[in-house]
C-alpha cells in the first residue's frame, strides 16, 4: 500500500513537471542585447597623499581664536607625504620625480564657510555646536591661510630615504567674518587632493 501511494505521487509529479514544462514552450521568450566597451590602459603611476595623523583634536578659547583671513596663532600641525604608487602597489619613482621638480601641490577641499567662504564649515549642527566658528587651513612657516576649495600648497621637499615628498599644513578654528562666535562642538571632514602643477 505505501509503495502504491509512492509510485502514484511519483507519477503525479512528473506530470506536473511536464506540463509545466509545455506550457513554458507556448511562451514569447524575448532576446536582450548587452553592449559592453571598454578601454586597456597601461600601468600608469600615480601619486598618493598619507598623513601623520588622520584625527585633529583641537580646543581653543573664543577670545584666543583668529579672525578669518588671518595668520594662525596656535595651530595643529599636520604632515603630508606624497608617495608614488603603480597600480600593482608597488613604488615608483615618476611621482617622487615630479615632487622634485615642484610639480606637485596639495589642495584643500571640503565644505565651505558661510561668511567668507575660506574655511572649512562647522558640520556639527546639533544644539550644542559652536556658532560663528570655521577650520582654517595654513601653511607652514609663517602659517599664512590656505583658502578653502580655492588655495594649494607646493610641495617642495623630499626625504630622500623613502622617496617621498613632504609638506606641513596647519589646521586651527578660527572666528568667521562679522559673525558672533558661540562656543561648542566644532566637526569637520577635510579632503586633501593631489594637483599636478
Amino acid at each position: 500500500m505505501k509503495m502504491r501511494l509512492l509510485n502514484t505521487a511519483l507519477a503525479a509529479f512528473l506530470m506536473a513537471g511536464t506540463a509545466q514544462a509545455m506550457a513554458d514552450t507556448n511562451t514569447q521568450d524575448s532576446p536582450a542585447t548587452l553592449s559592453l566597451s571598454g578601454v586597456i590602459t597601461p600601468d600608469v603611476a600615480g601619486c598618493v597623499v598619507s598623513f601623520d595623523k588622520t584625527l585633529v583634536y583641537l580646543q581653543e578659547n573664543v577670545n584666543r581664536l583668529p579672525l578669518q583671513g588671518n595668520k594662525a596663532l596656535n595651530p595643529t600641525h599636520v604632515m603630508a607625504y606624497i608617495s608614488g604608487k603603480n597600480n600593482k602597489g608597488e613604488s615608483n619613482l615618476a611621482c617622487s620625480e615630479a615632487v622634485k621638480a615642484g610639480q606637485i601641490a596639495l589642495k584643500f577641499t571640503g565644505a565651505a564657510d558661510d561668511a567668507d567662504g575660506t574655511t572649512l564649515a562647522n558640520a556639527y549642527t546639533e544644539s550644542n555646536g559652536a556658532k560663528g566658528v570655521g577650520l582654517g587651513i595654513f601653511g607652514p612657516g609663517d602659517y599664512a591661510p590656505i583658502a578653502i576649495n580655492k588655495g594649494t600648497l607646493n610641495v617642495a621637499a623630499t626625504l630622500p630615504d623613502d622617496l617621498r615628498g613632504a609638506v606641513q599644513f596647519n589646521v586651527e578654528m578660527v572666528k568667521l567674518t562679522d559673525q558672533q562666535v558661540t562656543p561648542g562642538a566644532v566637526y569637520g571632514a577635510l579632503t586633501v587632493q593631489i594637483e599636478r602643477l
